[in-house]
């Protein structure tokens, strides 16, 4: 009897993974099976067997320590679709197969806590973000306070009134510097 090839299965859907989350990737093991828990068009979220939840997902979402990442994804899954893993690999309903063996362990970076910036630090570059953004911009109406009232606000006493033909700056400029003091001393 000659030797026959053997077709592949054109009923299976089979899978690389690219990324699994370190969460992801602990729980598979301490728990290989549980059900599809809820299925959308580009993510699939899995209930293991000790009620903890992890994802699988296409390249377009963002990498979490609970997600498992696949160049694409089927959209045609429902809640309730049984999943277990053997070998590396996730038997996702009875056609659809996602190879692990290859996938990269994803971590989020540590941060080290001595580095950290001090609620100063933070304030200051919020604000010199601020007045690069409003130097670059051109504020009308009240808007043109918008840098005084800053600046008073956090502790520096001027006040600019602009010298302008401009009736909102000569009415409101006044009026604001007195509401901008008020308000920061909490009267």
């Amino acid at each position: 009897m000659p030797h026959l090839k053997k077709e592949p299965d054109c009923s299976m859907d089979n899978f690389q993974a690219t990324q699994i989350g370190q969460h992801a990737k602990q729980q598979f093991t301490l728990h290989p099976h549980g059900k599809v828990l809820a299925a959308f068009s580009n993510i699939i979220y899995l209930l293991d067997a000790s009620k903890e939840i992890s994802w699988i997902a296409d390249l377009s979402s963002p990498m979490h320590r609970r997600c498992l990442q696949i160049f694409y994804l089927k959209s045609d899954f429902h809640a309730g679709i049984n999943y277990f893993i053997e070998q590396e690999v996730i038997h996702l309903g009875p056609t659809v197969r996602i190879d692990l063996s290859k996938a990269q362990v994803w971590a989020p970076v540590e941060c080290d806590l001595s580095e950290r910036m001090t609620i100063q630090i933070v304030k200051d570059r919020i604000l010199s973000a601020f007045y690069t953004i409003l130097d670059a911009a051109s504020p009308r109406g009240l808007g043109v306070f918008l840098s005084d009232i800053i600046a008073l606000s956090t502790g520096y006493s001027s006040f600019e009134l602009r010298d302008r033909d401009n009736l909102i700056e000569t009415i409101a400029g006044p009026i604001l510097k007195k509401i901008t003091i008020a308000v920061t001393q909490s009267d």
